[in-house]
């Protein structure tokens, strides 16, 4: 059958092998009747998955006083001989399946006794047995699909249990049976011979028919209108879950149920009218807006079941009827939600218009992108129950209905509502347990309820700004969590931290050097030299100073000089190209430049005073040691560091000096640094981590170990050097620390890990006998503004969460908006605080994009970064990275804008476009790929674009591949579509 043809497809290799092989076993029937559409699909599902129990449809009644267990075997062989759907078995002929009708008329009645248990154990063994009967796995080939199991409470006390298998039945149908063994019972026991109509025809008639109104010219006109109302629509629905998707769905589910109040319902059904819309479209409506605010996602798919009965003679017979229609909607965040019931509205009618098409074939004519994880065209289903399931009548019996709790689910979410007898709304949303946690899906369902409140009291608003948030939620993500004020006993500048420090430990080592020592008053005797020195040459608040020199116990004294003289220090690498360097030393107004001899020959700036630290020793030994007068305030500039800029050209970060205090104390505090500690200084000078390892030791009485550039790129010399010198802490980027052996440093206590996001693989090697901090944060708020330990109870999947903010430091998650998202919902982090850099050194333009007023302080003037990273608050206040909204990077602990590489790229005459991206081809090693269309066909070499990039690029910027094309793949509306680009090797 070609149904199945298609549908096998989309199998692996070995899953379609060994579904033919099943199909060769079976065969040979006669008296067979074709499939449903919806049984094709059904019937496809249960050979992949045999033992599966996810289409199973439980029901079960509860009956106390006095019931004749004759009569009810009796009435229930009664339905099973009037509807041929309950005694259908499936075969294969000829490889493709079909229904087989039996001729039994009769279904055994299992019997369970509870009633020997104590009666505080029965609710509990009934809940129990339930669930293990619910079970049920059906054979599909031999039957029966049916099964129905008594459980006797007590001599006046029973529930029944009916379990049928989808493909012969649907939610419909379970209400016929009931219906018709309600009729049956009482007739039976009345001594009467049952009495019910005639039944026009059988479900393998309807099969038979929908086959036949597949060849029709309505099929054509309704497979039409779903074509094009379903062109370019989206792969799946970017909600967020707790767990990531696994490659195959398991089915496994849960249920969460709340009651909605009548009250409620009552006006929800008014606005409805006054809309013209139904109350199904009113909440749906809701739904969706209430996913749209979850994903951020403007173009929505979403399920909903139909009886498909809209003919007489289906309306009493017991089958698989339901089809799926799939409602679509293009969310405007500036609609009211007026304006959005309006939408819902008129698709929700074109829908029903067009209803008969079976979904199967639908999605055989879309071919989506099949994908064994989850569902075609859509993952969330909508269910909306409007007539009440009341309390039917048996003789002798008090009779209601039992609840069982779900533990399948066929989608992600299926939302059920239900209008209740005394009025309220019954809301019970399903969910898939492989990706979401139950917290998580009862904070979706009070989010609904308070979102339909706000629609009923401001349907005019704008979509995008209707609350949602409790009141409980909201204060924690805005107030709890961000209870970080503390004042630390300090003086305002962190001169005067690292003073304090050398007055209370003056002998203890604060330096060394390729093995050559200073102590901490020989390190403040002569940063006070230099300081007094660049006093005399003008160095004061808000000047800045180059650093321009290589890894030494100079340039610490160097930075120490600038800071206690009241300036501001630039560092500047000597190994960045010169044209960088000048650009900075220009741009930031330098125009004094601390160096080395050694250096002479590669200057970044034309007529810039030139102190050389190692040949003005003389000069320089007859200025006073003594601690001079403090001339700064905390909000001086303490340093600029430039970082990669999306224009082409790097951005000045502007940190002050209370940012920098705040940080360096609160770093002491949480990792615990003291004198006696040794602390490997391990980043480029021109890195802000450099900030954390330089401050955080010289102000807690540690010692700083400065490592040569050549032994940090060579793993062995760094590990050497890491045990060799006893080093006890150090910061590091993931990957690097990823190549290091923890059995190679038995002198190390604690590792710092930040500069770029990381999973358990990095940590867990560490665990066992060190401590395992990890930091975050961008350069504009101080290098880091989140830290804490990691131990192995708390590590979340493969994820690493963050930790606490530091002290006066605060974090919003936030959507497009600028609204709060709820917990556990990626949103953008925006950050205030101590810590925040002052801005962009003249970029007024950027800093307002980038440093916003705050909304939630109590401050007039306080601002917040906005980070461009994608992160989220878990339950218990801790925030989890996620990614970047934007195109810049972390490679090996850098930040890159890849705007800037693109527009050097962009600047070679051989080149007409380039794109440059961050490929993980092995897993944990980041590498930048150029990919590029060379203009008239002149390919450029490899050895050449790497020269030319490093004339304005650092070497860490300058992709490892160029993949050279003939033009860039395009998405549909014109843009690089970057995940089309091939790998490298192709």
């Amino acid at each position: 059958m070609t149904d199945i043809s298609k549908l096998m497809e989309t199998l692996s290799p070995e899953k379609r092998k060994l579904l033919e092989l099943r199909l060769r076993k079976r065969g040979g029937l006669s008296n067979t009747f074709p499939l449903s559409f919806a049984q094709q699909r059904l019937w496809f599902l249960q050979q992949l998955q045999p033992d599966s129990t996810a289409y199973n449809i439980p029901a079960a009644i509860r009956m106390e006083g006095v019931l004749n267990i004759d009569v009810l075997q009796k009435a229930i062989n009664g339905i099973v001989a009037r509807h041929e759907s309950l005694r259908t078995t499936f075969a294969v002929v000829n490889e493709t399946p079909v229904q087989v009708i039996g001729t039994k008329k009769t279904l055994p009645l299992k019997l369970v006794d509870l009633s020997i248990f104590p009666i505080e154990q029965r609710d509990s063994m009934l809940g129990q047995k339930i669930d293990e009967e619910s079970k049920t796995v059906f054979d599909l080939a031999n039957g029966p699909l049916i099964s129905l199991t008594l459980f006797v409470l007590s001599p006046n006390a029973y529930v029944l249990l009916l379990v049928l298998h989808h493909i012969v039945s649907d939610g419909w149908s379970v209400g016929i049976f009931i219906k018709e063994f309600s009729i049956l019972y009482g007739s039976l026991i009345d001594g009467k011979k049952p009495v019910l109509p005639a039944l026009p025809i059988q479900y393998v008639d309807f099969a038979v028919w929908q086959h036949r109104w597949m060849k029709g010219e309505q099929k054509k006109e309704q497979l039409v209108y779903w074509k094009e109302q379903l062109a370019g629509h989206p792969a799946k629905l970017e909600f967020p879950t707790d767990k990531p998707r696994p490659a195959f769905k398991s089915n496994h589910g849960s249920s969460a149920k709340q009651t909605f109040p009548k009250t409620l319902l009552d006006n929800l059904r008014r606005l409805s009218y006054e809309e013209g819309a139904t109350t199904f479209m009113t909440l749906l409506a809701g739904f969706k807006l209430l996913l749209f605010r979850y994903a951020e996602q403007y173009d929505l798919c979403v399920g909903t079941p139909i009886a498909n009965r809209n003919r007489q003679e289906t309306e009493n017979l017991i089958g698989f009827f339901v089809n799926t229609l799939v409602l679509r909607t293009r969310l405007n965040p500036k609609s009211t939600f007026r304006g959005l019931l309006e939408t819902v509205k008129e698709t929700s009618l074109e829908a029903f218009k067009n209803q008969d098409l079976p979904f199967e074939i639908l999605v055989e004519e879309l071919r989506p992108d099949r994908n064994m994880s989850q569902s075609p065209l859509f993952q969330v289903l909508f269910v909306y129950q409007n007539v009440p399931v009341g309390d039917f009548a048996l003789p002798n019996l008090r009779v209601s209905n039992v609840e069982i709790e779900s533990r399948t689910a066929k989608y992600d979410l299926t939302l059920v509502l239900g209008e209740l007898p005394e009025g309220e709304l019954s809301v019970e949303l399903e969910y898939d347990t492989d990706l979401f946690d139950r917290d998580t899906i009862q904070r979706f369902l009070e989010h609904f309820r308070i979102l339909l409140e706000n629609v009923l009291l401001h349907p005019d608003m704008h979509i995008e700004s209707l609350p949602f948030l409790p009141k409980d939620e909201l204060s924690r993500l805005l107030v709890e969590w961000n209870k970080t004020k503390t004042n630390f006993d300090t003086k305002p500048c962190i001169r005067s931290l690292f003073e304090q420090q050398a007055a209370q430990t003056p002998d203890m080592p604060a330096l060394n050097h390729n093995g050559f020592t200073l102590t901490y008053d020989e390190l403040n005797r002569q940063s006070n030299r230099l300081a007094h020195y660049l006093r005399k040459i003008g160095v004061g608040p808000e000047v800045v100073v180059g650093v321009y020199m290589e890894r030494s116990a100079e340039m610490i004294v160097a930075i120490l000089g600038i800071l206690k003289a009241g300036g501001a220090y630039l560092p500047l690498d000597p190994d960045y190209p010169l044209q960088r360097l000048t650009y900075m030393a220009e741009h930031s107004g330098s125009d004094i430049l601390l160096t080395q001899r050694k250096l002479t020959s590669k200057l970044p700036k034309d007529r810039m005073k030139v102190v050389f630290l190692d040949g003005q020793q003389a000069e320089l030994a007859g200025e006073s040691a003594e601690n001079l007068p403090l001339n700064i305030a905390p909000g001086n500039l303490a340093y600029i560091i430039y970082t990669s800029g999306s224009t082409g050209t790097p951005k000045g970060v502007m940190i002050n000096q209370i940012g920098l205090c705040n940080l360096t104390l609160s770093y002491i505090k949480r990792i615990n640094l003291k004198p006696g500690k040794r602390v490997l200084q391990f980043f480029s000078l021109s890195f802000d981590g450099s900030v954390a390892d330089i401050f955080m030791a010289l102000c807690s009485g540690s010692t700083l170990f400065i490592i040569p550039r050549e032994k940090v790129m060579d793993i062995s010399e760094l590990t050497r050097f890491l045990k060799s010198n006893k080093i006890t802490n150090f910061v590091m980027t993931p990957s690097v620390l990823e190549m290091i052996s923890n059995n190679d440093l038995p002198y190390l206590e604690t590792v710092v890990c930040g500069g770029e996001s990381f999973t358990r693989r990095t940590v867990e090697p560490w665990l066992a006998d060190k401590n395992f901090y990890n930091i975050y944060g961008p350069t504009e708020i101080t290098v880091g503004s989140l830290i804490g330990r990691i131990e192995e109870n708390i590590l979340r999947n493969e994820t690493v969460p963050m930790y606490d903010p530091i002290p006066n430091m605060r974090h919003y998650i936030l959507d497009s908006r600028l609204n709060p998202v709820p917990i556990g919902v990626p949103g953008e982090l925006y950050i205030g605080g101590i810590g925040l850099a002052r801005g962009y050194l003249k970029r007024p333009d950027l800093t307002a994009e980038r440093f916003i007023p705050e909304a939630f302080g109590n401050s007039p003037g306080e601002r917040l970064y906005k980070t461009g990273d994608l992160v989220r608050y878990l339950p218990d206040g801790k925030i989890e990275f996620l990614g970047r909204k934007d195109f810049q990077v972390k490679v090996r602990g850098f930040r890159i804008e890849l705007g800037e590489i693109e527009a050097v790229l962009d600047k070679h005459d051989q080149i007409k476009s380039a794109i440059v991206v961050v490929r993980e081809d092995i897993p944990g090693d980041k590498r930048l790929a150029a990919y590029i269309v060379a203009t008239d066909g002149k390919v450029p070499r490899q050895s050449e674009l790497r020269e030319f990039l490093l004339k304005d690029l650092p070497d860490y910027m300058v992709p490892s591949t160029f993949v050279f094309l003939e033009k860039l793949p395009l998405t549909p509306n014109g843009k690089v579509d970057r995940r089309a680009l091939p790998a490298p090797d192709q």
